[in-house]
């Protein structure tokens, strides 16, 4: 996405909570921020539309450390991955 985090952030209708976090480059922040959240009913993975870097990590290491940042043994949210083209190349 051309648009900044921050601002795509803003564009969440309200009762959205955005984690914006890098889970490839800063793997505690990010579950410290995901944790601060709580438990989730459903959770959206926009990574590969906003982190840059390695396309691989962004896609296989990102999304691993954010499906075991969110993990609930009593009730697991449901795990949306949302990819974009440019990852791919």
């Amino acid at each position: 996405s051309r648009t900044p985090a921050e601002v795509a952030i803003d564009r969440f209708p309200p009762g959205i909570r955005v984690v914006a976090a890098d889970p490839v480059l800063d793997p505690a922040g990010f579950r410290t921020a995901v944790a601060s959240v709580g438990p989730c009913d459903v959770v959206y993975n926009f990574l590969a539309a906003f982190i840059r870097g390695d396309p691989r990590a962004v896609i296989v290491d990102g999304t691993r450390a954010t499906a075991a940042a969110v993990a609930s043994p009593l009730r697991p949210p449901r795990y949306v991955l949302c990819s974009a083209t440019t990852v791919y190349g």
